[in-house]
């Protein structure tokens, strides 16, 4: 049946037959974001109940650990096998050094702070593991209560390792290291040699094990309008404290040091220290690694109304779970793929396809945990990837990009495109802003004169590029430098014979003052006497043989130092393994290939992985090192297995007699 009529009626008609069609498609996507929350609760549900029976079979695993693998500190008047300098008191190095005085070797702690802990004393107190305490076992007599273990937690079982151990009179404070050199006896070159530290002549090292770890200060990104913010802004170490940077970030962080040493004494002494306010203010977290992460978490429970978090570049959220984490760390990296692929559609099945990193898996450090994907289903978070280009009053101005990593360097930029991305900048708002921008990465002390690292060494042939174009620049002002380089050279000199004789006078005691300590830093290269480079430029840190020792002499071990990236953790049981191997080279010399098979393994290292080299750290690529270093390279090795893979023995391990002499026995 038609029926005429008029062009306004037919106009209604079909805004009414396009309202109905509508509105299916509208309940539908409402239904979809229902099913998506419910999806993610039932996860979070499922992955918590999963945690609970992991934390009861966790409780039984650590019993048997200790029963089996523990073995008590050796008596105070014991004889020493040698001594062993560890530079760094946190996880690394108390657990390295207390591997070192069961098996009959004397150990002094260098610390440069005046406490122990190294990051886990840096970060708010609100902070936890990220991955499950199976894969946090630094030492077999740890015993972790909760399955992901607390700031508090990690601390007090580090104390409990250095106390066991009798530690307190080996560990100085404040006592930074700065110069570290080899001497050999005059009589005998072809000798080990022996280590000196910050010129202490009157004190020897058999070796020296670098526990600096990857975060040493807060890391600030120097964005210009700096002077226009107004909303308080804090760095993720910081939140606990209540200590804001305000304006002038990088001037204002040596201050922000000095309140953050006044809330510690304020602590000592029972007075409360105010914590960041975010109860119902809009959060804005600049960053995207673990540590944006864990300024997330603390904002939900803190009672934030919303957070935004803005990423420059993308990292891979992994799930809580012992079972993938397992899988993905073990996994070798030619199979990469495989444990790549189970993450991608974990991500899709969170209805987060978007936020897929562009890099591989097995590149970059990732993050694990289980709220993130709940956060933004719920509409708690929101992720923004892009650029910021300044702050704002309120805020920051803002690009959106799909892969702003690849947008890294500004200066090679045409100025029409930087214009173009002013006009296409936001301005994002927020009550509170949160760097977790993470930490710089600790300075390796000088070794033998020579600057050690690829980016300290750049930085040094930049500063001399620089010197000598200003020198062509001002050519008249050349006689007038030369002067004041002598002059300069002069009181070095005067400062390096004091810090000796002072050095002398504190050698039982083996203190220095920490102006002493630091005197060292400035120094220049030419003023530095250099002896043979332990690092060559093809092979500094992370090109080390076995990931971790000097190419050029193995009595430098460098543990949770030298990497970059890493997953899972790397407070685990290769901290063990490393120093047992370390004094099995120390104990039977020829164990240990000789530098031309070391340099040898390092380039094949090279070959095989072009893309990040040894800068990745990953348990399945460990596992097979050592076992083909032990079991197939030498068969010398053999008998030495259970010493390094378990720390067993045979008889007492601080017997002064060698382990290799007790094998014998045996």
């Amino acid at each position: 049946v038609s029926t005429q009529s008029t062009g306004s009626e037919s106009f209604k008609d079909n805004n009414n037959r396009k309202k109905m069609l509508e509105l299916p498609s509208k309940n539908y996507s409402h239904f979809i974001k229902k099913a998506n929350i419910l999806n993610n609760q039932t996860a979070s549900l499922f992955a918590s109940l999963l945690r609970h029976v992991m934390a009861v079979v966790h409780l039984f695993v650590q019993f048997f650990v200790r029963k089996i693998f523990v073995h008590p500190p050796p008596p105070k008047d014991s004889p020493k096998k040698g001594k062993i300098a560890v530079i760094g008191s946190g996880l690394s190095g108390v657990s390295s050094a207390a591997h070192c005085l069961i098996y009959g070797w004397d150990v002094v702690l260098f610390e440069k702070e005046n406490e122990i802990g190294g990051i886990w004393a840096k970060v708010h107190d609100a902070s936890k593991l990220q991955t499950p305490a199976f894969m946090y076992r630094p030492h077999p007599l740890v015993k972790w209560n909760d399955y992901f273990p607390h700031k508090q937690e990690i601390l007090h079982e580090i104390t409990h390792i250095w106390k066991t151990y009798n530690m307190e009179d080996k560990t100085r404070f404040n006592t930074a290291v700065t110069d570290i050199r080899k001497t050999h006896p005059e009589d005998d070159k072809s000798s080990l040699g022996k280590w000196i530290i910050n010129g202490n002549t009157e004190e020897e090292f058999d070796a020296v094990i670098f526990c600096l770890g990857q975060c040493d200060k807060p890391q600030l990104p120097p964005f210009p309008g700096e002077d226009k913010i107004q909303i308080p802004i804090y760095h993720s170490s910081e939140l606990s404290t209540g200590n804001s940077l305000k304006m002038n970030l990088n001037v204002n962080m040596s201050s922000n040091q000095n309140k953050k040493d006044d809330n510690k004494e304020n602590k000592e002494e029972g007075e409360s220290t105010e914590a960041a306010d975010l109860k119902g203010k809009r959060v804005m977290v600049i960053g995207s690694g673990a540590s944006a992460i864990e300024a997330l978490e603390y904002s939900y429970n803190q009672g934030a109304s919303h957070v935004d978090i803005v990423a420059r570049s993308d990292k891979w959220i992994l799930p809580q779970s012992l079972i993938v984490l397992t899988f993905v760390s073990m996994c070798p990296r030619f199979l990469s793929f495989i444990p790549e692929f189970v993450i991608k559609t974990w991500y899709r099945i969170r209805g987060a396809g978007e936020l897929i990193p562009s890099h591989p898996l097995n590149s970059e450090s990732p993050c694990c945990n289980d709220n993130f994907f709940t956060h933004l289903s719920t509409g708690f978070m929101n992720y923004k990837k892009g650029k910021i280009l300044s702050f704002a009053e309120n805020g920051v101005l803002f690009v959106p990009m799909k892969h702003p990593k690849q947008d890294k360097k500004d200066e090679t930029k045409d100025p029409q495109e930087m214009e173009k991305e002013k006009k296409n900048a936001q301005e994002l708002t927020a009550d509170v802003m949160i760097f977790a921008t993470g930490f710089k990465p600790p300075r390796i002390p000088r070794i033998n004169g020579h600057v050690v690292g690829e980016e300290e060494k750049k930085n040094k042939e930049e500063e001399k590029k620089e010197g000598g174009k200003k020198d062509q620049a001002n050519g008249d002002d050349k006689n007038d430098k030369n002067e004041n380089n002598d002059k300069k050279k002069r009181r070095k000199k005067k400062q390096r014979k004091n810090k000796q004789n002072n050095s002398k006078e504190n050698g039982a005691n083996g203190h220095s003052n920490g102006e002493e300590n630091h005197s060292g830093e400035e120094e220049t290269e030419e003023t530095v006497e250099k002896g043979e480079d332990m690092f060559p430029d093809k092979y500094q840190p992370p090109n080390l043989y076995l990931q971790t020792f000097s190419v050029m002499d193995p009595t430098l071990l460098l543990t949770n130092t030298s990497f970059r990236h890493a997953i899972g953790t790397v407070g685990h049981f290769h901290i063990g393994m490393y120093s047992r191997l370390l004094l099995m080279y120390l104990e039977e010399n020829p164990t240990l290939p000789p530098e031309q098979e070391r340099r040898k393994w390092v380039d094949q290292m090279m070959n095989i992985y072009p893309r990040k080299g040894l800068s990745f750290f990953n348990y399945g690529q460990l596992l097979t090192w050592f076992l083909h270093f032990m079991c197939l390279e030498d068969i010398r090795r053999w008998k030495w297995i259970p010493f390094v893979l378990f720390g067993f023995t045979f008889g007492k391990p601080y017997d002064t007699s060698s382990t290799s002499a007790q094998i014998k026995r045996q």
